[in-house]
């Protein structure tokens, strides 16, 4: 991003059907480098084994920041490491824009009846680009998104 009206805003939402183990968040970036025209970047985080008394969507109405957070975690952000992103089929992407998605295991820290215990955990996370006029493969948009997040502060 290199022109002074370059600019980046960032929504943390629920999805739409309320699933309580996923959230996502939106990115509205402008970067003339890269597109004369404002573009989207939706990324969808899913845990999969849900833990029961989680709400990923309640964290991401309630406290963004919090689910901003875990994203950086599920990004790489603040290591080197890209993941291996697969081509999300064309008929599971959204309309109009291209997909990639990848998973993650973790450990986390989950409070069990005031006990707290680690788990190793999987994600899926979920890439769409709209279409934009100079093209970037994948690992270029990844450590596009990853600058991005390291750029930019949590939502409130």
């Amino acid at each position: 991003m290199s022109a002074s009206k370059d600019f980046i805003e960032v929504n943390v939402l629920p999805l739409p059907d309320g699933q309580e183990n996923a959230f996502c968040i939106e990115l509205q970036v402008q970067d003339s480098d890269l597109n004369p025209q404002p573009f989207t970047i939706i990324l969808g985080f899913q845990m999969e084994n849900a833990i029961t008394g989680l709400n990923l969507n309640e964290d991401a109405i309630n406290q963004p920041e919090i689910a901003f957070s875990l994203a950086k975690d599920l990004l790489y952000c603040g290591s080197d490491e890209i993941p291996l992103l697969t081509d999300l089929p064309p008929d599971e992407a959204l309309a109009g824009k291209i997909g990639y998605y990848y998973f993650i295991d973790t450990e986390m820290e989950f409070d069990n009846l005031g006990k707290k215990e680690e788990k190793m955990q999987r994600w899926h996370v979920s890439i769409f680009l709209s279409s934009i006029e100079r093209n970037l493969d994948k690992q270029d948009l990844f450590r596009m998104i990853k600058n991005l997040f390291n750029l930019i502060n949590a939502p409130k």
